[in-house]
């Protein structure tokens, strides 16, 4: 099973994954949890938890497009109410190609896959990136892809409108993130430094990110994360290499993008940022690792408050020997996040959660659960305080889609999803994605052998 890096997108605000720089220097950072090996909580906060494991109803099978030979996975999901979600992903179809598609579920009923043709014809096209997906309500979305033929390379966006998708229209490169505040208004982030607009339905010329040369001096950059709350207000945020890793932020009010500023911290320190999210215009929280001149790694968080990015600084309890990081956040109102990431302790790398309350965080937990496995890496919010943590543990042997819940602010442990069992008939299953509206139920996507599934919380 290939590690789970799909965006977790809430509403109109999209966190995209970010693609860590690679220097001359080092190797590339990890980007998504590392193996959960049960573990021991980090605070007392895990032993009074809530036992709940969020209420899942039992999954259901979703129909993959009529030609699919299988190998359908789910990589993104957006809901805009609690029975309107779109999911996007990529399948094999009969010619053992790779194909994209979506599905979409509006009023409680889901319908079926339908495969969306890249911009090009060839009969050895195969698409297959990791598609990024935002929807601003019901029936209205963006979504990308990558391409390859015998002779090129490119990448596609894509727009749903009122319930029909559109043709795929060519990319300058592929989006790393996508977010759309607004039916038609829609802002991605394209992977070199390049950011380009949907205005009134129509994709506009990509253009470069205001001041950021003058940063990386033409050296490694990388531009990943975007989260929009409202039309023409959205920030984006990236890394570059300059002696050293970088991280930057830049962004737009009132439809006028400023120029990128550096993430600043304790001098000599190198850091990635691997999480965005915004509450509202001018209030947002990025996060990742930071690799301090002296002493261990750790996760660190930077906050915007009313236009104003202040420094970046370690979370309390989230610097240990080993790596450690932030490579999820979803942030329901300012001042008020959740993150998720990995920690090192008793030298193995655990998942953790954080929270932040009143804007202060809160030292990481670590999600206990009947057994080791992949992690438990996508992250989404309905509420501050109400969470839900998913993506599959190993149990006997085999790995089972899983889910830990936040509720009134306490983390419970992680649980396999109710009825799996039964579904997917002990093949290993996981879950791809999760989005849950704004005060309302989660909804999660995904995968067993060549079949999907959708659950919901009860």
């Amino acid at each position: 099973m290939s590690a789970l890096t799909a965006m977790t997108l809430t509403g109109a605000c999209a966190v995209g994954a970010s693609a860590s720089p690679v220097s001359p220097a080092r190797p590339a950072r990890p980007v998504t949890a590392a193996a959960l090996a049960g573990g021991m909580p980090v605070t007392a906060a895990a032993a009074s938890a809530p036992a709940s494991g969020g209420g899942w109803r039992w999954p259901r099978e979703l129909s993959a497009p009529r030609d699919s030979a299988g190998g359908a996975e789910f990589t993104a999901l957006s809901c805009a109410s609690r029975s309107d979600c779109t999911a996007v992903g990529t399948y094999q179809d009969r010619s053992g190609r790779y194909r994209f598609f979506a599905i979409t579920e509006r009023r409680d009923v889901w319908g079926k896959g339908l495969g969306i043709a890249a911009p090009v014809a060839s009969k050895k096209l195969n698409v297959g990136g990791s598609p990024v997906l935002s929807c601003a309500s019901a029936g209205n979305c963006a979504a990308d892809d990558s391409y390859s033929t015998r002779s090129q390379q490119g990448a596609f966006v894509v727009s749903e409108t009122n319930g029909t998708w559109g043709k795929a229209q060519k990319m300058r490169s592929s989006p790393s993130a996508i977010s759309c505040p607004a039916p038609g208004d829609c802002t991605a982030a394209l992977a070199p430094g390049y950011l380009v607009n949907e205005r009134r339905g129509t994709w506009r010329k990509a253009f470069p990110v205001p001041g950021l040369a003058a940063l990386h001096g033409g050296q490694f950059i990388s531009l990943g994360l975007i989260s929009c709350p409202s039309p023409g207000n959205c920030t984006a945020a990236g890394n570059y290499y300059s002696a050293g890793d970088h991280s930057f932020v830049v962004t737009e009010r009132h439809g006028i993008w400023g120029n990128a500023q550096p993430v600043t911290t304790t001098p000599g320190a190198e850091f990635v940022l691997e999480a965005l999210s915004c509450a509202s215009a001018g209030n947002c929280v990025a996060g990742g690792a930071i690799y301090p001149p002296t002493g261990w790694p750790g996760a660190f968080a930077v906050t915007q408050t009313h236009g104003t990015w202040g420094t970046a600084e370690s979370l309390p309890g989230a610097v240990k020997p080993g790596a450690a990081g932030i490579y999820g956040l979803d942030c329901p109102a300012a001042g008020a996040c959740s993150a998720f990431g990995t920690l090192a302790v008793h030298r193995q790398m655990e998942p953790f959660v954080s929270t932040e309350k009143n804007g202060t965080w809160h030292n990481p937990q670590i999600i206990t659960g009947p057994g080791p496995g992949t992690g438990l890496d996508q992250l989404s919010c309905s509420a501050a305080g109400s969470c839900v943590l998913v993506a599959a543990i190993e149990v006997r042997s085999s790995l089972q889609a899983a889910a830990a819940a936040q509720v009134n602010g306490r983390w419970g442990p992680d649980r396999v999803l109710r009825g799996i069992l039964a579904v997917d008939h002990g093949t290993d299953s996981q879950i791809d994605a999760v989005s849950c509206p704004a005060r309302s139920r989660c909804t999660a996507i995904g995968s067993f052998g060549t079949h999907l599934f959708v659950t919901t919380q009860r």
